[in-house]
């Protein structure tokens, strides 16, 4: 079936059944919504084209998962803005060439030289960095 979810600010999920739902942005990649007893979670949409570009679909989910508070109803879904104006589509660069040694791992001297560094700097409260013992 169709389940039609308006969201509102603040943060405020409802449908024809409940009004008093709620729903929370994860950052920039997707979002949760607790409505009719049900949570609903899904990534924001996004396509790869040839070299590497990104299309995000902003009006859109990847398919995504729901669930009932005691985990005996679930099954996935996926869910669509009903009127999607052409500025939610946007599409990124693709990324910059680097180069092979980009992606070769550092030598171990590297990361025992970068501990060093950031344990002579102290952390909060100044002293012998993180993990030494503080004394007051």
């Amino acid at each position: 079936g169709v389940m039609r979810v308006s969201l509102h600010d603040p943060a405020v999920a409802a449908t024809s059944k409940d009004n008093a739902g709620t729903f929370t942005m994860i950052y920039d990649e997707g979002f949760e919504v607790h409505v009719e007893g049900l949570t609903f979670f899904a990534f924001s949409r996004f396509d790869l084209a040839p070299g590497g570009k990104n299309f995000s679909r902003c009006g859109e989910t990847s398919r995504g998962w729901y669930r009932n508070a005691n985990r005996t109803q679930w099954g996935c879904y996926q869910a669509r803005k009903v009127k999607q104006p052409l500025s939610l589509l946007s599409v990124a660069p693709a990324p910059a060439p680097t180069s092979a040694a980009y992606d070769a791992p550092l030598p171990l001297g590297w990361h025992r030289d970068r501990v060093r560094q950031l344990n002579a700097a102290g952390g909060p409260g100044g002293g012998g960095g993180a993990g030494s013992p503080r004394k007051e």
